[in-house]
């Protein structure tokens, strides 16, 4: 089985890695913005100086945090993706996986996943430094999910015509729709939601059933 091949980077220095680790877990559990410099010291038992020998100011230790933070959830995903495409044997049962990711993806206990990728899109816009550090991530997860559409089609299971680079990245642009239904004041059926996106998914992108 093929494995998602990632980049190589280098080991952090202990005290770099203390503070990242804390600013990774207050990411999830609070907002960015309550995030504070004095949280993270206290948390670290780092002193101020020592953060600053380490990173350019305190934003860029938050950047970093949320970097990391998407990175591992980024990983969890590549897993689970090459998990869908050892399972599958047919294209019958790649596309009863593909339905039960689907669903997996829109559920709700993901939602924390979803808006902290919208924090981290919106917090990328003008701000080249943290744009540059996220590109990366991004492209890992968009490689693993076109990695396994470019075997799937390969293996016939694909729709002739579809190119399996742009259905990577539709996969992920319909996962951060449901963003528009998470902070709704009256939320639709989750039904509803995840039944249409299972049949754009199947249906558009994926040769029909077998009869």
């Amino acid at each position: 089985m093929a494995t998602t091949r990632r980049r190589e980077r280098p080991e952090r220095h202990p005290t770099a890695q203390r503070l990242l680790d804390v600013v990774v877990a207050m990411l999830a559990e609070r907002a960015v913005d309550q995030i504070t410099v004095d949280q993270v010291l206290e948390t670290s038992g780092v002193s101020r100086s020592s953060l600053y020998h380490h990173f350019e100011d305190f934003p860029d230790l938050v950047e970093h945090g949320i970097a990391a933070r998407v990175a591992a959830l980024n990983v969890a995903a590549a897993q689970v993706l090459d998990r869908l495409l050892s399972e599958s044997i047919d294209g019958s049962s790649f596309r009863a996986r593909v339905f039960e990711l689907n669903q997996a993806l829109h559920a709700k206990d993901r939602e924390e996943f979803r808006m902290l990728r919208v924090v981290s899109f919106a917090l990328a816009d003008r701000n080249p430094r943290f744009r540059a550090t996220l590109a990366r991530h991004q492209q890992e997860v968009t490689d693993s999910y076109e990695r396994v559409l470019r075997t799937a089609a390969e293996r016939g299971w694909l729709r002739p015509g579809v190119d399996p680079a742009a259905a990577a990245v539709l996969v992920q642009a319909l996962t951060l729709g449901r963003v528009v239904d998470d902070i709704s004041e009256h939320p639709i059926d989750p039904d509803a939601w995840t039944g249409l996106t299972a049949t754009i998914l199947t249906d558009v992108l994926l040769m029909p059933a077998a009869d």
